[in-house]
């Protein structure tokens, strides 16, 4: 999900774990292209089906004249207005720090608000005071 903030250069996104949860971009992009139809997105970019198929598949079978090129990418999202993929990279390598350390402590905090009833589970004393 996309919003804008009253600063017209700045978005808010919201992403979900299907566009982040590929371990690469290839990956990614295959898995967009599947779920719209491998014939439809061909036709939308103007190859054909077989030669689309194995542009998005593993470079490592071999084939390493046909790849999925970044002019096909730029005309994937103009055609088809699936950002999945920008939502994917942004997700990988423009977290926001902070928000990040912000869960972090929200854990911490939650883990130290469970250690006193753990501890009892434990059968050990689970003094607030300290050492006494």
């Amino acid at each position: 999900m996309v919003s804008r903030s009253l600063n017209p250069n700045q978005l808010t996104l919201e992403l979900d774990a299907q566009s982040t949860n590929h371990p690469d971009l290839l990956a990614c992009m295959a898995a967009c292209v599947y779920r719209r139809g491998l014939t439809n997105v061909a036709t939308a970019l103007d190859v054909s089906h077989g030669n689309l198929s194995v542009k998005l598949a593993r470079a490592d079978r071999g084939e390493k004249k046909r790849r999925f090129s970044l002019e096909e990418f730029e005309r994937y999202l103009e055609r088809t207005g699936d950002y999945t993929p920008i939502y994917y990279l942004v997700g990988k390598y423009l977290r926001d720090q902070q928000a990040s350390r912000d869960l972090a402590l929200e854990r911490v905090q939650q883990l130290l608000s469970d250690l006193p009833q753990q501890l009892i589970a434990a059968g050990l004393p689970a003094s607030k005071g300290g050492r006494r």
